[in-house]
């Protein structure tokens, strides 16, 4: 996996709009906080804006160039940041005719998290496009030329927690002199995000960290439902049978999984046996934690359906109601609407309970 200092970005036909004269594109880089903490992801979203038809290029994968984010330190140089979006890859691309034509259509640019070091920065967006261009059969295109800039913003990382340092110990790396780079930092959080009986023995170990808010819901770990069918008990069957399968993986060592129990493995490599019902429990204390603690975590929403989802394969209903409640009416997510009012429906309860439909 590569990692850069300068990360570059690309998209799909990205188009806002086009005037004779240079139009008013903008860029504007969003961040989820202006606080964050040092080896765990920050996400960020980078848009564009305009007011008249436009083409902008790109392509499908994030790597062409035109788009950058830069992030400095106090002192104006290039930061040690990286990127938890994959390294780019090498293949020869061209532009379909017609790929130029203005549009209206202004679509979300890129969506991606950050890891840093403690430390205080400036992240500025830009976007850069210089022609010629042309198709695969060399028809020259008249894409949007020019720079732009996005406004700039400050962020302040502070250290891990006194949790969150537990587990980076176990983990190898050690905040004292020489710091840990954002590298570092990442592999970390890679090792917590990918090996599920690791994620999960954090869950149990360290229930209040932030570590375990984004093992338990971060992204890549959700569950993703394309739709929920049928009655109550189909539904928690479903969930059991996902948590079971999403679990079971066989950590390295000798240790090996058994069909009457998930297995963890443990901070000295010891494997005991798991039960689906203390897996929930353990991930119902860390969401309950993280709506406790960490109210501005940035994938509360997660949290709060995953939690929910724990509370209906242990039956505890009048728990999970009002969360999916909520987030069947709040939610900003289509997606998570749906699948909340879904479970709703399972349970026989109304979306709005105001309403009474």
């Amino acid at each position: 996996m590569r990692h850069f200092n300068a990360i570059s970005f690309s998209f799909f036909f990205l188009t806002a709009r086009l005037v004779a004269a240079p139009p008013d594109l903008k860029l504007k880089l969003e961040l989820a906080s202006q606080h964050a903490v040092a080896g765990q992801p920050l996400p960020i979203k980078i848009v564009f804006s305009a007011d008249a038809p436009i083409s902008l290029p790109g392509h499908s994968d994030f790597c062409d160039g035109h788009l950058n984010l830069h992030v400095l330190d106090e002192a104006g140089k290039p930061a040690d940041w990286t990127s938890t979006f994959p390294s780019c890859p090498t293949f020869d691309f061209c532009y379909a005719s017609g790929a130029d034509k203005p549009s209206l259509t202004i679509r979300k640019l890129a969506e991606f998290e950050i890891i840093l070091v403690p430390g205080k920065y400036r992240l500025q967006a830009s976007f850069d496009s210089k022609g010629p261009y042309q198709s695969c059969n060399r028809t020259p295109l008249k894409f949007w030329e020019g720079s732009i800039q996005s406004q700039e913003e400050i962020i302040e990382v502070v250290s891990p927690g006194s949790a969150d340092r537990k587990i980076l110990n176990e983990l190898g790396i050690n905040e004292a002199a020489p710091a840990p780079s954002a590298r570092q930092y990442l592999a970390a959080f890679d090792k917590i995000r990918w090996d599920g009986s690791y994620a999960q023995w954090i869950i149990k170990k360290f229930p209040e960290s932030l570590y375990a808010a984004y093992a338990f819901a971060g992204p890549k770990i959700m569950d993703n439902f394309s739709s929920i069918q049928g009655n109550v008990a189909e539904t928690r069957s479903a969930l059991e049978l996902l948590n079971a399968l999403r679990n079971e993986r066989r950590p390295s060592g000798a240790c090996k999984a058994s069909e009457k129990g998930l297995v963890i493995k443990g901070k000295t490599g010891d494997c005991p046996r798991y039960s689906q019902a203390e897996m929930q429990r353990d991930n119902i204390a860390v969401g309950e934690a993280i709506l406790k603690y960490h109210p501005d975590f940035p994938y509360l929403e997660n949290a709060k359906f995953k939690l929910a989802q724990s509370y209906l394969i242990l039956r505890e209903d009048a728990n999970a109601i009002p969360l999916l409640t909520e987030l069947s009416t709040s939610s900003p997510d289509s997606e998570r609407q749906f699948l909340a009012k879904s479970y709703l429906q399972a349970l026989h309860i109304p979306s709005n309970p105001m309403s009474g439909s």
